[in-house]
């Protein structure tokens, strides 16, 4: 089971102009439901919670939710995107305070001034995914155990901090995994097919 988080005005899942092939790749695997509710019953035998810029803050009794259900065995994405748009980035550095991660508010460009970001440097826990497409992201910036999933490549810049920038980072929590992206549009319609973003996804979430 994939939960997509709708209750804090995030994307949803079931709009086909952005995640019509996301959705079907996904539901190779897994059912998939768009939830408004991140109740201890909705998250119970769940796989995946998937937290795709929120713009609303998370309560007290969510976050403790959402962190048990990590800690029992559940993994959790959550993405937000360049220049704390919406507040975003924001409501995500409230979620995760105390945890090693900050999602900066700031935009990363290419050396040409655009802000559609490819880069080859991938961990190695994912061989198969050789280069990403990445636009609109912001940079993360980790302490802890935190450890970097895709990073900058040479001439990739912040307004805000120096390089290395880090895009998308993993952390083992409990018996479950968290995966936090700078960008919640790597894996729409128009980027999915861009580069290995396709197999990035298929990475993540173990789909053949």
């Amino acid at each position: 089971m994939l939960l997509w988080d709708i209750s804090h005005f995030e994307f949803t899942i079931t709009d086909e102009y952005y995640f019509k092939n996301l959705k079907s790749l996904l539901e190779k695997k897994y059912e998939v439901r768009a939830v408004e509710s991140l109740s201890d019953e909705v998250l119970k035998d769940t796989d995946w919670l998937v937290l795709n810029y929120p713009e609303l803050p998370f309560k007290e009794k969510e976050k403790r939710r959402i962190f048990d259900f990590v800690e029992r065995g559940g993994n959790l994405i959550s993405t937000a995107y360049y220049r704390n748009e919406d507040g975003v980035a924001g409501v995500l550095n409230e979620l995760f305070e105390g945890l090693g991660i900050v999602f900066r508010h700031d935009e990363v460009r290419e050396e040409n001034g655009f802000p559609f970001i490819t880069t080859s440097r991938i961990a190695e826990t994912l061989s198969q995914v050789k280069r990403v497409y990445l636009p609109c992201t912001c940079s993360l910036q980790l302490s802890g155990e935190w450890k970097p999933l895709i990073s900058s490549e040479r001439g990739q810049k912040s307004n805000f901090a120096s390089p290395p920038l880090v895009y998308a980072a993993f952390l083992d929590f409990g018996k479950g995994k968290i995966f936090n992206f700078g960008t919640s549009v790597f894996w729409d319609n128009f980027s999915l097919g861009r580069e290995d973003n396709l197999n990035l996804v298929k990475g993540i979430l173990e789909i053949e």
